[in-house]
């Protein structure tokens, strides 16, 4: 019996100014992710161990983590083999933006403004994990009115993939699998935040204030909605991420 083909897993852990967007819409086949641009400058990272430059060094949580600048297409589609995995629509409580507006983003006619966009992923069907904030929001959503709810603070995508390494995508190197496993981290935060990792975190806001960087989402519209809705801060329950930047998701 021949022996099975090598696999390992690809673990991407997107935290920040990040719109989801399975395509096509119709029968998707892969999760897009827009890093949104916003007036006050956020930084759009992705962070690894440097350990998974050399297929023999092992890892070194105590030294500093590569930090490679995004921007442009990163299609992990391409060049790379995977197995299983699905693609939909993020579920709450990732902040849904269609819902918010009542707008669909028709993603099979891509109409995602491309002077909003500070880089594009493309990510193969994989396994959400949706990690939630330790803040408590005031969010609509689906709902005909505003709810107390966590938010995603981040989410992981997860995809297995076949082969013993991950090829260059753009600007990032050639990275190998540590104890079966490639560990990416994204961020799309302030650029005050994104100076070492982990990342820093905000001020807390006052209870009231809304969720003023989520603008950055009506802003990829191509026709603006007439109306914006933010979440609006409640209460902490223990130090968070940046409390201004959260994923979203669309349809």
């Amino acid at each position: 019996m021949s022996a099975a083909s090598p696999t390992f897993e690809l673990r991407i852990t997107i935290t920040g100014l990040a719109l989801f967007l399975p395509k096509p819409k119709s029968a998707p086949t892969a999760m897009h992710v827009y890093l949104a641009k916003h007036h006050m400058p956020h930084d759009p990272l992705v962070w690894y161990d440097k350990a998974h430059k050399n297929a023999s060094d092992p890892l070194d949580p105590s030294k500093p983590r590569e930090r490679v600048k995004l921007a442009g297409d990163f299609d992990f589609t391409k060049n790379v083999s995977w197995v299983g995995g699905s693609v939909g629509h993020l579920q709450p409580p990732v902040p849904c933006i269609s819902c918010a507006t009542g707008q669909d983003f028709v993603p099979d006619s891509n109409p995602v403004n491309p002077n909003y966009v500070a880089s594009h992923l493309v990510l193969p069907p994989g396994r959400e994990t949706v990690i939630l904030a330790t803040t408590i929001w005031n969010w609509r959503g689906k709902a005909p009115t505003p709810e107390a709810q966590h938010l995603a603070a981040m989410v992981e995508w997860s995809v297995k993939v076949n082969g013993t390494q991950l090829p260059a995508i753009s600007t990032l190197p050639p990275l190998y699998p540590k104890q079966g496993v490639i560990d990416l981290f994204v961020s799309n935060v302030l650029a005050q935040h994104s100076t070492n990792f982990p990342l820093g975190v905000g001020p807390r806001p006052k209870r009231g204030d809304p969720m003023d960087h989520f603008d950055a989402y009506y802003d990829l519209y191509l026709s603006a909605p007439p109306a914006r809705e933010y979440p609006t801060y409640l209460a902490n329950v223990a130090a968070s991420t940046p409390y201004s930047c959260v994923s979203s998701g669309g349809h």
